[in-house]
């Protein structure tokens, strides 16, 4: 809740400066570099197959969420064509949503059946994500601008299991679309509130050990602000 409070406050605070225009007349032309907080959520839709005999058999789907903050660094380019904003951004952000799920076991039934032993739970943790997005939009009065945000997503995600111990991860491609606010705030210094929805190809985690090939294609969302300084 202090993050959530946090988040709040600072969103709060940059639109009452928005409305004051502290600079007014400001360009948002140049390149920018600046620093990122969000609350993000990500939803795992992930299926548990617990190889029995043979091909892999489904056992079991879960609804995994993934909850946590993420903090990182952003850097792009913005030019003004004469009202119209066009620009690209590349931003990195650490991540720690993550979730606990029971995890499956089954004793298979029949001739030749394997006995497979469930663990008892299995993580998944959202460790790191890297976006590029292309940025289109437009002014709002002296001191503001608006952007809608479309661009590539690459998202490092792990499993563990426990007991016994078992790891696997993946570095997940997919797309990000979104949009935002930015504020000039000083001579230099802008302030945004942003949105982000992010979808992902399907991956398979195998766990040997524990007989598990876990199939999940997450899409997640995330609410955050940021600060950028502008090179002008």
């Amino acid at each position: 809740m202090t993050l959530v409070r946090s988040l709040s406050c600072a969103a709060a605070s940059i639109a009452i400066l928005a409305s004051v225009g502290v600079a007014q007349g400001a360009s948002f032309t140049g390149f920018h570099l600046g620093v990122d907080l969000a609350l993000n959520r990500i939803k795992g839709d992930t299926e548990t197959y617990v190889r029995i005999v043979g091909p892999a058999q489904s056992y079991v789907t879960e609804d995994s969420r993934l909850e946590g903050a993420e903090y990182g660094i952003h850097a792009g380019y913005t030019h003004d064509f004469g009202g119209l904003l066009v620009g690209l951004e590349a931003s990195y952000s650490a991540n720690n949503a993550d979730d606990q799920v029971q995890a499956p076991g089954v004793a298979a039934p029949g001739p030749g059946g394997v006995i497979v032993p469930p663990a008892d739970s299995m993580t998944y943790e959202a460790q790191s994500d890297i976006d590029v997005v292309l940025r289109l939009g437009g002014r709002i009065g002296n001191s503001a601008a608006f952007f809608m945000l479309a661009g590539a997503s690459w998202l490092d995600i792990d499993a563990q299991t426990t007991p016994p111990a078992e790891s696997a991860g993946d570095t997940l491609f997919g797309y990000t679309l979104g949009a935002q606010v930015e504020v000039m705030l000083f001579d230099g210094v802008s302030g945004r509130v942003q949105y982000r929805y992010s979808f992902y190809d399907d991956s398979e985690l195998l766990f040997p050990v524990n007989n598990y090939q876990v199939t999940m294609g997450p899409q997640g969302q995330s609410l955050g602000v940021g600060l950028s300084y502008h090179f002008q």
